[in-house]
């Protein structure tokens, strides 16, 4: 009896110090899509206007979310008042030294449908060209007039992407990482991964970058930047893995001290928004920035095209192709019947011979 109870505590001792050994993520995996749900619900109760909060990205997280359709008045409503906005312009810049404006918009339009190369008569693609005027915002206008300008195929601008592709690689500081400054931050880091993810030639930047991304991550799953530990940073990590393709609540680089990254943009959810920072109230940035990690990851997890790449998206207006219905197979023509054959003329019958 000794023996037997002995064994049975050596076997419990043991079964714990294995489960103590296997890293935990504070949240399960299926935990992330409640909290997905009820910011979407959150953020589709707000009536969105051009701005960096409360505008395009709002437009463009219930869009990709699938909780608007571009058929929606919602979304008619929105490019009503951007029409309106845009139409008095004189060119195509909506900032004189923002690209990001152009880039912001530019995005948002695609996700609802609409054609940014023509919005009451505005190009707004035509400006994210002029590399000059792009970079004037540094690597982060570059990544995003990248993003933007492949948001959609028909956008094309093939010279104008490639050259933004050389330049942002040539930006990747030594330690894999990108930044504003000289030190890599999380979040411009983030950016530009999502910005050179579908270009074969940056794999090799792309794989730097993620590992910079490891090497930020604090023990708490999360990020911080300029020495602020937050909710944004989180998100764009979170974007950017999904992006390029990599699981931001299972790949081990990613679990620090048993914390995910997804399982530590959790924490700041607050029952219907997300707080900015660990104690704080639901914030509006910080809000939509999740609800764009958490659709990130949903479509990865359900294996849809990436958050920025829109080609799944039917432009308003364009009917959706039908599925060609397969040509019924042809009736073989009847084999043709055989003549008859001729019947042969009988054999003439010899004259006599003449009687000599």
């Amino acid at each position: 009896m000794y023996r037997e109870g002995l064994k049975r505590n050596i076997a419990a001792l043991l079964a714990i110090i294995v489960l103590a050994a296997v890293p935990l993520c504070s949240f399960a995996a299926s935990d992330w899509q409640q909290p997905y749900s009820a910011v979407l619900s959150y953020l589709g109760s707000k009536t969105p206007s051009f701005g960096s909060v409360g505008g395009e990205w709002l437009v463009f997280d219930l869009a990709r979310g699938g909780h608007v359709s571009p058929s929606d008045t919602y979304c008619s409503d929105y490019y009503a008042s951007i029409e309106a906005m845009v139409r008095p312009l004189e060119g195509n810049r909506l900032d004189r030294n923002k690209a990001t404006e152009n880039s912001r918009l530019v995005i948002a339009l695609t996700s609802i449908g609409r054609d940014a190369r023509n919005v009451a008569g505005h190009d707004l693609v035509e400006p994210l060209t002029d590399l000059g005027f792009v970079k004037r915002q540094g690597v982060t206008g570059a990544a995003f007039a990248l993003i933007a300008m492949g948001a959609a195929s028909s956008y094309g601008e093939s010279g104008a992407r490639n050259e933004l592709v050389t330049f942002l690689i040539g930006k990747q500081l030594s330690d894999g990482g990108w930044s504003l400054g000289n030190t890599s931050d999380p979040d411009v880091t983030a950016i530009v991964v999502c910005a050179l993810a579908p270009y074969s030639r940056a794999d090799s930047a792309v794989s730097r970058g993620v590992e910079a991304l490891s090497a930020l991550q604090t023990e708490s799953g999360g990020y911080e930047s300029m020495g602020s530990y937050n909710c944004e940073s989180v998100s764009q990590v979170v974007i950017a893995l999904s992006t390029a393709g990599i699981d931001a609540d299972r790949d081990s680089r990613f679990i620090k001290n048993g914390n995910s990254a997804l399982s530590a943009l959790l924490t700041f959810f607050k029952g219907s928004g997300f707080a900015h920072s660990d104690g704080g109230q639901v914030n509006q940035m910080a809000t939509e920035q999740a609800a764009e990690a958490l659709c990130a990851y949903y479509r990865f997890k359900n294996g849809r095209n990436d958050i920025f790449d829109m080609n799944d998206v039917t432009p308003v207006g364009a009917t959706p192709k039908p599925t060609s219905t397969p040509k019924p197979t042809a009736t073989p023509k009847p084999t043709a019947t055989p003549k008859p054959t001729a019947t042969p003329k009988p054999t003439a019958t010899p004259k006599p011979t003449a009687t000599p």
